[in-house]
């Protein structure tokens, strides 16, 4: 047998079913924890909501790539922001202001501008607008006026607003660290789904105009230190740029004290122009250089240089003496027009030599011999073609005289196709005296441009010295005019970023909180850990019911080939079902029901003679197991068995019956 077991859901039902009290009870155990943790720990106050506009910084052009990713994570800026609002730095400024350090909150009682040490000190009124301020052993040690800073020995602060009472109220002083990490856990800064440039803050306070004031003072806070940092960098900026300028004006004037000597111990003036005058020259020459070179390329080309090999007849390079580049390419490209075209003509008397088709002869051949030999063809092809008229013979000779013409006409064509072969060979051989020709007087052209470029080179290197050092004195002069003036403009653009980065991080929504106090949802909350609770209690305790053994259920019975007759509310067809599977003779043991009677009277009414062992006790009892040895036939009730507890029984396929 397996030792594995397989939970229905059937099974877990019933236990459920079984244990709700106990569920319930638990899930009540629980709301009531959580809504007496809720009440202890949670404090009710308003929630202020407030909006910051983060500037995006300047000169930053991002790619659509760059601007889908950035809407899932936020920016360096909108990070930076939300860092620096939670500083403790800044929200200590945000404590003083709004004294925070005072503890309890009382609802009448507003204090602002709190720096003073840890301590506890008592508030008695003594008008509406005075009153005193006592020490712990309730002594009188200062008087103070609403709205007017009261100082003490450990500090001072500001009471703005207090109710009309006699008795004197006592307060804590909190230490500023602890104030400032209670602020941290009561502040909550998030971007915005729709923008992240957008930061939304919120504050929970007890006192309305407190949470109010939180956020309004963080936001002014913020803002004023994003200015005070603007106006330490532009600051540090202009000192670097003065130094700078001041370093560069010092070299300028060096650079113009040496070109002032310069000038004054050199007798040549013009160096300048004299050189432009030489460098245009060469400029010219050298692309008038730079165009040869490519008109040689050109007919160095694997189809000119096949002409260029060509053997040229006598006295055709003579013939093209006195032509330029641009005549040359014009008669070129006429000879490959012309050879072209006697290809041409050689490739259409082929094919009609191997037809000799005499209607397509005459439209080609066209000099007069030709003519009268195509003229009698077509005369002897038709009187061929006239057989009704003609004898035997006389066709015979008509067909001879007919072939005859062809032949001529054959040998015709050949002969001219040769001569236009001849023309061909003439015609290239004079592309190749063309060819020779030009590539002759493009290396001349190319060996006097070379010399006109190496007589200005040499002119070039022999003028004096000084041209060197006067070029580089004037280069110097430019280039030091250039970086004063570099230096300038990106010391001033990077001054007006920052301010307009700084200036536009502005405060979007003030902040604002509804008149009543948000609610702490605390039967909601409550709800839900009472549910939460009796869940896991009820899973808690299924575990360990599975782990020491479920009862058996109706799909288990089913799954392990169990016979199952019925159960106890409908006992008569049970019983039924029973007798059809009992025989005669059998001897039947009747574990854990008390139905023996029942059954005997059923199966003396159905004819059969059995003897019933009853049994009352469950499946796992020593009595039942006795009984299963003496009988060879079992009926099973099922109350609270165990899987393990059936095990004895599956050899001789009990009947079980339900008990639901």
């Amino acid at each position: 047998m397996s030792s594995e077991r397989v939970i229905y859901l059937s099974e877990i039902i019933r236990f459920f079913r079984k244990n709700i009290m106990r569920v319930a009870i638990a899930s009540g155990v629980c709301f009531v924890l959580a809504f007496v943790l809720m009440w202890i720990l949670v404090e009710p106050g308003y929630r202020a909501e407030a909006s910051f506009k983060q500037a995006q910084s300047q000169g930053e052009e991002a790619s659509s790539l760059q601007s889908i990713l950035k809407s899932f994570r936020m920016t360096p800026e909108e990070t930076s922001a939300a860092c620096v609002m939670q500083s403790k730095s800044l929200l200590g400024k945000v404590v003083e202001e709004m004294g925070l350090q005072m503890q309890p909150v009382k609802r009448n009682f507003v204090f602002r501008h709190v720096s003073a040490g840890a301590g506890t000190f008592w508030v008695r009124p003594i008008s509406e607008e005075t009153f005193e301020v006592l020490d712990e052993n309730k002594t009188c040690v200062a008087t103070g006026r609403v709205g007017d800073a009261v100082r003490l020995e450990n500090g001072s602060w500001t009471l703005s607003q207090m109710p009309a009472v006699k008795k004197p109220v006592a307060f804590q002083i909190l230490a500023k660290r602890d104030a400032v990490a209670k602020l941290q856990k009561r502040l909550r800064i998030k971007p915005s789904r729709l923008d992240h440039t957008i930061l939304l803050l919120r504050c929970r306070h007890p006192q309305r105009e407190t949470a109010i004031g939180i956020l309004d003072g963080l936001m002014r806070q913020y803002q004023d230190q994003l200015l005070q940092e603007h106006e330490i960098l532009a600051n540090q900026q202009i000192a670097y740029l003065e130094k700078r300028q001041k370093q560069l004006g010092r070299d300028f004037d060096h650079a113009l004290d040496a070109h002032v000597a310069y000038l004054q111990n050199t007798n040549v003036m013009g160096l300048t122009q004299e050189l432009e005058l030489l460098v245009e020259p060469k400029e010219k020459y050298t692309a008038q250089r730079h165009q040869l070179d490519i008109e040689q390329k050109r007919w160095k080309r694997p189809q000119l240089e096949a002409s260029l090999q060509l053997p040229a007849v006598g006295g055709q390079t003579e013939e093209f003496d006195g032509m330029n580049l641009e005549m040359a390419n014009r008669l070129h490209g006429e000879y490959v027009h012309e050879r072209d075209q006697l290809s041409l003509k050689i490739k259409q008397l082929d094919a009609l030599c191997q037809d000799m088709e005499l209607s397509a002869l005459s439209s080609v051949l066209i000099d007069e011999v030709s003519q009268k030999l195509i003229q009698r063809g077509t005369e002897l092809s038709f009187q061929v073609a006239d057989k009704e008229q003609r004898s035997g013979k006389e066709l015979r000779l008509l067909n001879e005289e007919l072939a005859m013409q062809k032949e001529f006409l054959r040998e015709h064509i050949n002969k001219k196709i040769d001569f236009l072969h001849l023309q061909i060979d003439l015609v290239e051989a004079k592309m190749g005296g063309l060819g020779q020709t030009v590539m002759r007087l493009m290396d001349q052209e190319k060996d006097n441009i070379d010399q006109k470029i190496t007589e200005l080179e040499s002119k070039m290197d022999g003028l004096p010295e000084k041209w060197r050092l006067e070029s580089q004195l004037k280069l110097k002069k430019e280039l030091i005019l250039q970086i004063i003036e570099g230096l300038t403009q990106l010391s001033e653009s990077k001054v007006i970023n920052h301010h307009l980065f700084h200036i536009e991080s502005k405060p979007l929504d003030a902040a604002d909180a509804p008149l009543q106090m948000h609610p702490s949802h605390f039967f909601l909350i409550s709800s839900m850990g009472g549910i939460f609770g009796g869940v896991f209690y009820f899973i808690a305790i299924l575990v360990v019911a599975a782990a020491r053994g479920l009862p058996v259920s109706e799909e288990y019975l089913r799954d392990r080939g169990h016979k199952i007759m019925g159960d106890l509310r409908d006992l008569p067809k049970t019983l039924q079902r029973i007798a059809l599977e009992i025989q005669t003779g059998d001897v039947v043991a009747l574990i854990g029901g008390a139905f023996q009677e029942k059954l005997a009277a059923v199966l003396e009414d159905s004819g059969k003679e059995a003897c019933i062992l009853a049994c009352e006790q469950g499946a796992s009892s020593a009595e039942a197991l006795k009984c299963l040895d003496r009988a060879n036939r079992v009926v099973l009730t099922l109350k609270e068995e165990k899987a393990e507890d059936l095990v004895p029984f599956e050899q001789k396929n009990p009947l079980c019956v339900l008990t639901k």
